[in-house]
């Protein structure tokens, strides 16, 4: 299998990948001396992967360097490779590659955790690399639903340009966020089991009876489990020290959903029951308060949807980002970027982890809310 476009960006001496073997020789000196990372990332390059049509059709002739480099940087950052860390000082995949191919702008979203203590000195050694390569670096953390997200997404976000910039104003202030009601009141109602026939998306999880018995009981409209509700483990827990108080509880009509995760189509695993049904959520709803169009089709098993929808970069976040970043690369001059609420800037490490100071930013904005 030929890769040319890949090939002659990566090294302007060999073309060649070979699936079958596994090697692909252009990247070795680029990702690792011990090339650690060549058959992760030769598996997802096979011709048995569904991935590699869509890198084909990014890799033609006519793309930029920027369009090839963003997608292998996407399929190394993902769970398909196992990378122990995309800023591992051994394995740092996205410096090394962005310090060869020379991209003209970089950009990449995570977990807030990613600027936490435990992996500050990885993210610093990547954005030195950066920095030593040519790049001015902007790191910040967003909550996604100041782009229009119908969900309270707190990121990490990274922008890498070769000119000075400082990172873009979400639009949206709390008081403007969209809701769930906004992204999934039209639907079709579904029981436990039901599908939606004018939709194949819209599928609700068969629950247990249990599981249907116990979301009965559950308030509507953004309810928490009542105590005494559910699996006994869930009130010596909060009664322990007060956690998972989320578990089994709805979302609220006119607020922003809390985080879409991987596994929201399972109420026993966080907020992610319907505000008023009794069953988690399809993943046509997951997908709209993702950000997705109202008609993307997900391929593969059932709970492949859902891992698709919450492991992925909103696709409305990344095309304002995306815009921005066109706007820079070709100096479009507009004030659309700089009037709006700020990301917080990120230049030291956050501390042991970010959660908690999510919550806080919540109840001070809450409370700011309801004092207007």
């Amino acid at each position: 299998l030929v890769l040319c476009p890949l090939s002659s960006v990566l090294s302007p001496v060999s073309s060649v990948f070979c699936p079958v073997s596994s090697v692909l020789s252009p990247l070795s000196s680029v990702l690792s001396p011990q090339s650690s990372v060549l058959c992760p990332l030769s598996c997802v390059l096979c011709p048995q992967s569904s991935v590699l049509c869509p890198l084909s059709s990014v890799l033609s002739p006519q793309s930029s360097v920027l369009c090839p480099l963003s997608y292998v940087l996407c399929l190394l950052s993902s769970g398909l490779c196992r990378l122990p860390s995309v800023f591992c000082p051994q394995s740092s995949v996205v410096c090394r590659l962005s310090s060869v191919v020379r991209p003209d702008a970089i950009l990449m979203e995570n977990v807030p955790d990613l600027f936490s203590a435990d992996h500050w000195s990885h993210f610093a050694a990547g954005r030195r690399r950066l920095v030593q390569s040519g790049y001015q670096v902007r790191a910040g953390i967003y909550n996604f639903a100041g782009f229009g997200l119908p969900q309270e997404r707190f990121r990490a976000v990274v922008m890498a340009l070769r000119d000075p910039f400082d990172l873009p104003a979400a639009p949206l202030a709390p008081g403007q966020y969209r809701t769930v009601r906004d992204a999934i009141g039209r639907l079709h109602r579904l029981a436990s089991g039901e599908k939606d026939p004018r939709d194949p998306m819209h599928v609700a999880s068969n629950h247990r009876a249990s599981t249907i018995e116990t979301l009965k009981r559950v308030p509507k409209n953004g309810g928490n489990r009542p105590v005494g509700v559910g699996p006994a483990c869930l009130d010596r827990t909060r009664a322990a020290h007060g956690g998972y108080t989320d578990v089994y509880g709805r979302l609220a009509w006119d607020k922003p959903s809390v985080t879409v995760t991987a596994r929201c189509r399972t109420p026993s695993c966080g907020r992610f029951a319907h505000p008023e049904q009794d069953r988690g959520l399809t993943t046509r709803e997951a997908a709209l308060l993702q950000g997705f169009p109202a008609d993307y089709v997900f391929s593969g098993p059932f709970d492949d949807g859902f891992k698709q929808v919450g492991n992925a970069v909103s696709p409305l976040v990344a095309r304002q980002l995306g815009e921005f970043i066109a706007g820079r690369l070709f100096d479009v001059q507009t004030d659309a970027w700089t009037t709006g609420v700020p990301p917080i800037e990120v230049t030291e490490s956050v501390g042991p982890g970010f959660a908690v100071t999510i919550n806080g930013i919540k109840r001070q904005r809450d409370r700011v809310l309801v004092a207007a």
